[in-house]
């Protein structure tokens, strides 16, 4: 099947290059008519400044550990719909992994049942949450005002603290200077998608705004189930599951941006709803009947989330210094659903709220001798309204409540530094160190260090890079208070840490309009957060270690014709305590992941991306127990097998492809179609079984400027 689908991958290929041998190309000088289709040069992609590794302005050669970039011409180009796409498509070591009611992805082959192991930031704003660590990559982000995403790979607690853990990314604005015209988008889909955004931006005497409005919900695809392919004790007919369901509150994200002399303002609010694809409570992993469900305030079974960002940045610049002052406060409501067992039927509604405030204060001094930063923040949460609404025999949602976690508060007060120092006018060395400490609710007040060491290498071409450092993301308040049944809280966690050491060489040959980046990497993991479901009083632990090396290799060969972008991963587990591994492979991880996209203009109107995603062969081991006994299997002679300890899912290619045409200067089409050959497969993750993935998914949008 995969030597098929190769076939029809290079007849694909062949068919676009043969469009473009016959296409009177744009160059340089006479770019394409549809908004500059390939305008970003490899000479503008060295020369672009990303913050996200120092805090203060470099290029991402002059960044002392690997970071990633992603323009606003990709985003475009490649008519990805979430900031996980994205980062699936163009970021090496990023993978997908399954989750049981939210959308997930892992960096470095480390994720737990949410996305709480990257730090995600808005023009540096953090979006993680304090008491759940969670961001999730979602339709909540939305990407039409994004300027360019920079992603850190790797430690970086050393400047940001908790939660950066495997990597950090930083979502960088459009301001008013960057958008020329006013834009509005409408799509369609199959499986009941729909969206609509707007961007819209004004510059006045004294302030520049921007700001959007984005919309988007789908129903999900609906996957039939025979009763011998079903991971339950007790099958029953006419049994389905909801693949990538996105309703009920269905995601938004509005916001507004204002800069003005004394500094930036930005005020956004966010909301998703994940239909749970199968059950995520009890056994978890059997189907359900979605709408037999009542909803609860409006939410169906699924995790959602309510946020509201406020910050207030203002930046005074001396003579040899730049002073950065931030204030924020944010907001998250977590609104869940979960079935808890589909027969019954027992139905759970854990819920609760977060209200956070700090400052932080930055400032760097920049001499001959080196540029010296010096940073502190402090910062505070509250927890309240922690409530498990519940229903038994009956789709009626009890008035009556538990509590799910305890009403509290805890404080953080950090103080770091960075100091950049030119040893010769090729070698320059970066040092960073960070002290947190975080005064607990009840017991085990924390204190941690985190270091960075770098060694850079820059000369004409060539860069090298040289680093180790540590991050940590400590215990959330779920995990050390939750009441919830099978996920019952440990008061003395400690924070999970990784340390890694990377090498990464970068060779830009600009007569060949490519660049060549290799990252070499060596991670140890220790004191991992791990959930054991068989214990009866508490389900998290300290109890795991890993260690993987690996490399990662991007490459991106960048003509007004043609842009290729290329980026590959294999990594390989040299020792585990508790994580679960199968030999050299971290479970539901490919030890082998690659990406390959080709955007080119087939005329002056209409331009094409292909994306090409490898995903390698992985193990995803089963083992259906209730209460520390094995489940009956029904039909033990077809179908699913519920004991399967080296369960391996074969790999996977998929293609994707988006179509742009550009009908006059203000109004566009597009066609983007996820998995084009309908490839079927599967993906484990956090879940008891593989699950099964979206098949082909197209979506048409109208684009409008004015």
């Amino acid at each position: 099947m995969l030597s098929k689908s190769i076939i029809h991958i290079a007849l694909l290929l062949l068919v676009g290059l043969a469009h473009q041998a016959n296409a009177n190309y744009p160059t340089a000088a006479q770019p394409a008519n549809h908004d500059d289709f390939l305008h970003f040069s490899l000479q503008q992609l060295i020369d672009t400044k990303v913050t996200v590794a120092s805090l203060s302005e470099e290029t991402v050669a002059q960044a002392p550990v690997p970071v990633s970039l992603i323009t606003d011409s990709m985003i475009k180009q490649s008519g990805a719909q979430t900031l996980k796409e994205l980062l699936l498509t163009y970021v090496p070591g990023f993978t997908h992994v399954e989750d049981q009611n939210e959308i997930n992805i892992s960096a470095r082959g480390i994720f737990t049942s949410a996305q709480q192991k990257i730090l995600i930031m808005v023009n540096g704003h953090r979006f993680n949450s304090r008491s759940y660590s969670m961001a999730t990559p979602d339709h909540s982000i939305s990407l039409n005002k994004i300027k360019q995403i920079e992603v850190l790979r790797g430690p970086a607690s050393s400047l940001y603290g908790n939660v950066s853990l495997t990597a950090t990314i930083n979502i960088i604005l459009k301001t008013a200077a960057d958008i020329e015209q006013q834009q509005a988008n409408l799509s369609v889909g199959n499986h009941g998608q729909k969206s609509a955004n707007i961007l819209l931006a004004k510059t006045f005497s004294h302030a520049d705004v921007v700001m959007w409005a984005d919309m988007y919900q789908a129903d999900g695809e609906v996957i039939p189930l025979a009763p011998e392919n079903i991971y339950s004790e007790k099958p029953q007919p006419n049994s389905e599951a909801i693949i990538y369901g996105i309703k009920d509150k269905h995601p938004y994200d509005i916001g507004i941006s204002i800069t003005t002399p004394t500094g930036e303002w930005l005020l956004n609010r966010r909301r998703s709803h994940y239909i749970e694809p199968f059950t995520a409570g009890g056994l978890s992993g059997e189907p359900y009947q979605y709408d037999s469900f009542e909803k609860v305030n409006g939410t169906g079974p699924g995790f959602g989330y309510l946020t509201t960002h406020f910050g207030f940045t203002n930046t005074v610049t001396g003579d040899a210094w730049v002073n950065k002052n931030r204030l924020y406060f944010d907001q998250h409501i977590a609104e869940t659903a979960v079935v808890v067992d589909p027969i019954t039927p027992v139905y759970l509604a854990p819920t609760w709220k977060e209200l956070s405030g700090g400052v932080s204060s930055t400032v760097e001094f920049k001499a001959k001798g080196g540029d010296l930063l010096l940073g502190i923040q402090l910062e505070s949460y509250k927890v309240y309204a922690g409530t498990i609404l519940s229903a038994t025999n009956s789709f009626t949602i009890n008035s009556n409540s538990e509590p799910l976690l305890p009403d509290g508060s805890e404080s953080n007060y950090s103080g770091f530094l960075q100091y950049k120092y030119p040893i010769t006018d090729k070698w320059q060395s970066n040092i960073g160190l960070r002290y947190d400490y975080k005064n607990r609710k009840m017991t085990n007040n924390i204190d941690q260090l985190s270091p960075r060491l770098g060694l850079l290498y820059q000369h004409k071409d060539i860069s090298f890079k040289l680093s180790y450092s540590e991050a940590f993301v400590d215990a959330t308040y779920w995990n050390r208070f939750s009441n919830l049944s099978s996920f019952i809280g440990a008061t003395q966690l400690k924070p999970e840490i990784l340390r890694s050491l990377q090498i990464s060489p970068t060779i830009n040959i600009p007569q060949y309009h490519l660049q060549l980046t290799s990252n070499f990497f060596y991670d140890q993991s220790k004191d991992v957060i791990f959930r054991d479901n068989s214990t009866e009083n508490v389900n998290y632990s300290n109890a795991g270690e890993l260690s993987s090396w690996g490399v990662e290799q991007e490459v991106q060969y960048l003509t007004p014709a043609l842009n290729i972008r290329a980026n590959a991963t294999y990594r390989a587990v040299s020792n585990s305590e508790k994580i679960p591994v199968t030999g050299s492979y971290i479970n539901n991880i490919p030890k082998l992941t690659a990406n390959i996209t080709f955007d080119f203009p087939v005329n002056n109107k209409l331009s094409l991306h292909l994306g090409l995603r490898y995903i390698g062969k992985q193990f995803s081991p089963i083992n259906l127990q209730q209460e520390g006994m094995s489940l009956t299997d029904h039909y033990p002679e077809r179908g699913v097998n519920f004991y399967q300890p080296e369960k391996k899912i074969n790999a996977s290619l998929l293609v994707n492809s988006n179509l742009r045409y550009q009908i006059s200067k203000h109004i566009s089409l597009a066609l983007r179609v996820d998995n084009l050959l309908n490839k079927q497969y599967q993906q484990g993750g956090t879940t008891v079984h593989p699950y099964p993935q979206k098949g082909r998914w197209f979506n048409a949008q109208l684009s409008v400027s004015f």
